[in-house]
């Protein structure tokens, strides 16, 4: 668990979970997916992209308890000359005041990790 805050939006709630696994024959980890939950709501998003609320798989823009889950894709290139491009996945979900989630699932040729 990331984030526990039982007290969010009037006492709905809100918990993060991350999930890890092992690359480079288990040298290192990256997180590869991430569960929100907001009172009985939970938005789920895969390593590869993929998201859903409370296990449904469903196109965006969403609403979970209220709050709008949007999404965006943008590429993004590092490294001399940009020759390393990813496709960046970035699902923006705003809550009180000027606060937002930002949850990034960031894609290279073979591998997706998801992004805080």
């Amino acid at each position: 668990m990331l984030v526990h805050n039982p007290s969010f939006a009037m006492g709905r709630g809100l918990d993060l979970h991350v999930h890890t696994a092992h690359m480079m024959n288990g040298a290192y980890s990256f997180v590869s997916n991430a569960a929100l939950r907001m009172d009985e709501d939970i938005l789920e998003v895969d390593s590869d992209g993929s998201h859903y609320v409370n296990g449904i798989h469903v196109d965006l823009p969403a609403t979970i308890r209220g709050f709008s889950v949007t999404r965006d894709i943008e590429q993004v290139c590092k490294g001399n000359e940009s020759k390393r491009c990813s496709d960046v996945l970035t699902l923006t979900i705003p809550l009180l005041e000027n606060d937002a989630l930002r949850i990034k699932v960031a894609s290279s040729v073979k591998r997706y990790c998801v992004q805080f």
